[in-house]
């Protein structure tokens, strides 16, 4: 029982009614006060408490003054013996409420595993839960909620044990027992499960990081876990199997049973694989922002030097005005320049380029450059490993343009066979769509490859960034719908 109380608690669920105080009516003194509060206990706890220590003050005193008894009197009420013993009896008779006994215990557990468990295994909430359940039942809760907790779980994830175990081939638990294995000039104390699995930083963004993680994915899915393997339980309960075996070292993991190593050594493998593959989408979408902002810089920096703001331009265009209208067929030469000198115009006209589409167009070909000459040799492993995936219709010409992508990636063509027909509309951003195609010696048009691939990569980073494209096999880029099922 909780140790302090509001006055509006209190009055909610410690007054007692008139039938109530009409039970209590033929009895005085401690035993008048006892019952009071083994009656109300019983009605907000589910069950009598198991000492007077029990029932704090404020709720002795709240009930003392109802029954017109001196609270100091509770400290005399006898905790065991005859009257105490028919009170109760009389209590479980008034509330239809009766002795909670073994039988129900295990009914609770099976309770537990059957509805409660897979959602829910906070402790608290727990308690809440099953003393809900037993007012239902119309049982008292039992006397040590906490063992009956304890044991549901143990019975819960055995079951768990018995089905993750079934569900793997041998071959597959070989290849879990294989992370277990010692290097032969490790010591004992020094054993590690292989870095590649519990390492969750994939390293600064880049092309070598990435490949890393590729190689990572690859080998984690080479173990053979089904992908339904914990088909029908939460990710919570994943994770905390995950966290039991995250900080035991390879030789107190073999010490398990073998349908718990089994078991938690699956839970390690299922979400590194998932971490890994989000790790993996991370690093694309880093990548490919990358690629355009140090274009950006770089076409900064070579403008920087040319690039003088030219103050007051709005004079400088009236002077040059009112002079070509006063001498319209005298040379340039003679009428402007003496106005404003050529380098001023020089400036100008270089200001303009940088602001307009000269500039755009020469980020962009620094972007191809650094994506083709450096960036792109990780696409053909990227869209091996990654399996991109929409529900939604309008985005379903990015997904076609990837597997155009995939079918040659590793071709040399320079333009996209005529009959492969990539899609654009939907595809390729705006600012790309003039560069993207370009016409062949026969005047056909055709689309470039490698800025096609580029333009592809943009808008997917998008729209797996804002969720319309997932990943399968991710954790935090998958389905969208399955956040709402979990």
């Amino acid at each position: 029982m909780k140790r302090t109380w509001t006055a509006e608690v209190l009055l909610e669920h410690f007054t007692l009614l008139p039938d109530e105080l009409a039970a209590v009516g033929n009895k005085s003194g401690e035993t008048r006060l006892g019952f009071a509060v083994l009656l109300k206990c019983l009605q907000y706890e589910g069950r009598f408490p198991r000492s007077r220590q029990e029932v704090t003050p404020e709720v002795v005193r709240f009930l003392a003054a109802q029954v017109g008894v001196d609270a100091a009197l509770f400290a005399q009420y006898r905790w065991e013996g005859r009257t105490i013993e028919a009170h109760r009896a009389q209590i479980r008779e008034m509330t239809r409420i009766r002795e909670f006994h073994r039988a129900d215990e295990e009914a609770l557990q099976d309770w537990l595993c059957a509805e409660v468990f897979d959602h829910e295994q906070h402790p608290d909430r727990l308690r809440d839960l099953i003393r809900a359940e037993c007012r239902t039942r119309a049982i008292e809760a039992p006397a040590d909620i906490s063992s009956l907790i304890d044991m549901g779980l143990m019975a819960y994830e055995a079951q768990i044990y018995t089905v993750i175990v079934a569900r793997l081939a041998p071959d597959v638990q070989k290849g879990l027992d294989a992370l277990l294995v010692a290097s032969p000039d490790a010591e004992e104390e020094e054993e590690e499960i292989p870095l590649s699995l519990l390492r969750h930083d994939p390293g600064p963004v880049g092309v070598e990081s990435a490949l890393n993680e590729i190689a990572k994915l690859r080998a984690l899915r080479a173990i053979g876990l089904p992908p339904d393997l914990f088909q029908g339980y939460p990710p919570k309960l994943v994770e905390r199997l995950r966290r039991r075996i995250a900080a035991e070292s390879p030789s107190h993991i073999r010490e398990h049973p073998p349908a718990i190593r089994m078991t938690l050594l699956a839970a390690l493998v299922f979400q590194r694989t998932q971490e890994v593959t989000d790790a993996l989408v991370t690093l694309l979408i880093q990548i490919v922002h990358r690629i355009g902002t140090r274009a950006e810089r770089r076409v900064e920096v070579a403008y920087i030097n040319d690039l003088k703001r030219v103050a007051g331009k709005a004079r400088i265009l009236y002077r040059i005005a009112d002079a070509a209208l006063e001498h319209p067929d005298e040379p340039v030469r003679e009428v402007v320049f003496p106005i404003v000198n050529e380098q001023t115009l020089r400036d100008l006209v270089a200001e303009y380029k940088a602001q307009g589409g000269a500039y755009r167009r020469q980020v962009q070909e620094v972007m191809r450059s650094s994506y083709r000459n450096h960036y792109r040799q990780i696409l053909p492993a990227l869209l091996d490993v990654l399996d991109f995936r929409s529900n939604n219709t309008a985005y379903q010409p990015v997904i076609q343009a990837l597997a155009v992508v995939r079918e040659y990636v590793d071709s040399r063509l320079a333009w996209y066979p005529l009959e492969s027909s990539p899609p654009l509309e939907g595809v390729i951003p705006s600012a790309w769509e003039n560069v993207v195609t370009e016409k062949d010696s026969a005047g056909e048009e055709r689309v470039n490859r490698l800025t096609y691939e580029l333009g592809v990569l943009q808008t997917l980073r998008e729209r797996v960034r804002s969720k319309e494209i997932w990943v399968a096999g991710a954790a935090h880029f998958r389905n969208y719908v399955e956040y709402a099922i979990c």
